[in-house]
């Protein structure tokens, strides 16, 4: 577990030490006892593991956990190590039927074998004055379960008359948490899909990669099917598809060098650009010299003229006239700086 995990569950005020772990790039999967959180950058997604209804996948490798009211996470697995993933949802699936079994462990037993009234009775004989008769068909019911498994006419006669016996305290008893037990156990075993739903994951990887194969192999057929009477043409179409696989291959690679040649191509341009705008920084400074010197000698015709205001006012225009020009001459030359020096950190990056 990397610091970046252990950050963003220290920063979640979660413990850095859960039960399981499972991790890949910037996404992570952490379970605890009594939630399951999943990290992706600097988001997180909790969900309490009593709430879990159904986690599964499909065929795009996203899985989503739900609740009885909401899709409380939704990730993606690509990337992820299969049996890695196995595992970990294999110990979900452990960790939610514990946080969901311990107050109903007892009736979960009972409804998985067929003497479900003997918890029953244990639980609805202690407020009833017949203690004594409870221990009664216990070890009667342990000697029947053998001739059970033996013969299944064997194993009737025993249990009816035991139904019969206890049938006025169990049947109020056992008929109201049943609907609840089942309903509530139909709605919280779907974990077993959690570990039906991973070999569809761990499938994903190896169809993309023979999709491409399976159809190289469909066209070399179509090729071959109408050379088949000639020899000489099936023997000539077989090189073929190795330079048609090269090919495909070919154009997945060019974009890559086109790429990097317009990027080059670009800072070339942007440091000719600069350039041009450094020479032309200099051509604005001397004509702003130029400037400043033309209204100076105009201002001291006029004034010997005998026209102040006249030389006051062009002195003035060519004052300001200057120093525009050589703000603009400045501002080029900040410009083609900084193109300069962009085009020089690029290649330096290449």
């Amino acid at each position: 577990m990397n610091d970046h995990i252990v950050e963003a569950l220290t920063h979640a005020g979660l413990s850095p030490s859960p039960l399981g772990i499972l991790e890949y790039a910037n996404s992570f999967f952490a379970l605890y006892a009594d939630k399951l959180v999943y990290g992706e950058d600097k988001r997180l997604s909790t969900v309490a593991l009593p709430d879990v209804t159904r986690i599964h996948s499909d065929r795009e490798g996203v899985l989503r956990v739900e609740t009885s009211e909401r899709t409380a996470i939704t990730a993606s697995l690509l990337g992820y190590d299969p049996g890695q993933v196995q595992q970990f949802f294999q110990q979900v699936r452990d960790v939610t039927a514990r946080a969901k079994e311990l107050p109903v462990m007892p009736l979960n037993r009972a409804a998985k074998s067929e003497p479900a009234l003997s918890p029953v009775v244990a639980t609805t004989l202690p407020p009833t004055p017949s203690v004594s008769a409870a221990p009664e068909p216990a070890p009667s019911r342990f000697p029947s379960v053998p001739p059970s498994s033996s013969s299944s006419s064997t194993s009737l006669p025993p249990v009816t008359p035991v139904v019969s016996s206890t049938s006025v305290p169990v049947v109020p008893s056992a008929a109201m948490p049943r609907p609840d037990i089942g309903s509530a156990e139909s709605s919280l075993r779907p974990e077993p899909l959690v570990i039906s739903s991973m070999p569809a994951i761990h499938d994903i990887p190896p169809p993309r990669k023979s999709a491409p194969a399976v159809v190289r192999i469909q066209s070399g057929g179509t090729l071959g099917e109408p050379g088949s009477p000639v020899p000489s043409v099936a023997v000539g179409s077989v090189p073929t598809p190795d330079p048609v696989q090269t090919s495909v291959s070919g154009p997945s690679m060019a974009p890559v060098p086109q790429v990097m040649a317009l990027s080059l191509s670009g800072r070339d341009l942007l440091r000719a650009r600069a350039d041009s705008v450094q020479r032309f920084s200099g051509s604005v400074r001397v004509l702003a010299v130029v400037l400043g010197l033309a209204a100076l000698g105009l201002a001291f015709v006029q004034y010997r003229d005998n026209q102040t205001v006249s030389g006051v006012w062009t002195l003035l225009t060519g004052g300001v006239g200057m120093v525009a020009l050589l703000a603009f001459a400045e501002a080029l030359r900040l410009l083609a700086a900084l193109g300069t020096e962009l085009g020089a950190g690029d290649s330096g990056h290449e």
